[in-house]
């Protein structure tokens, strides 16, 4: 995988999914998309932070574990803060059927700008208007299309 397949908006579920199933099928993919532009809007900070506790409590109980495996995730993504973003909102808002995922679409849309292709990567492309998205250079995958991808 290199560059040239252009950057990728993580979803922050997929990113908690990783921390759930540390070797699970998820956190391999996270890991191999980390050679990649890989990034989040800033709000996906907020969102992990907010999660964490619930994550460790189903998963290990061990904090420091958890917090470890946060750390070598997030220190291969790039954060888009909101002020990259925050003029793509309006736009963005229109593409989603969850409002939650409007700064992520707003993300995409700031790298489109730059890139030839940009991906959003999410477990659930139904909440999202798929159609408009083609013309804007930017391709919604759900992480089982890429699974079958990265093998």
């Amino acid at each position: 995988m290199g560059n040239e397949e252009g950057p990728i908006i993580l979803d922050v579920n997929v990113v908690i999914s990783a921390l759930i199933s540390p070797k699970g099928p998820t956190a391999r993919l996270l890991l191999k998309l980390l050679e990649r532009s890989v990034y989040v809007p800033d709000i996906a900070l907020y969102e992990l932070e907010k999660h964490f506790i619930d994550v460790v409590k189903r998963k290990t109980k061990n904090e420091s574990f958890m917090l470890a495996l946060l750390h070598i995730v997030l220190s291969g993504v790039k954060i888009i803060g909101e002020e990259s973003y925050k003029n793509f909102l309006p736009q963005a808002l229109s593409l989603v059927r969850d409002p939650a995922d409007a700064p992520y679409v707003a993300a995409a849309l700031h790298l489109a700008k730059t890139h030839k292709k940009t991906t959003i990567l999410t477990f659930n492309k139904k909440d999202f208007c798929e159609e408009p998205f083609k013309e804007k250079n930017i391709h919604l995958l759900e992480l089982k299309d890429l699974q079958t991808q990265v093998k």
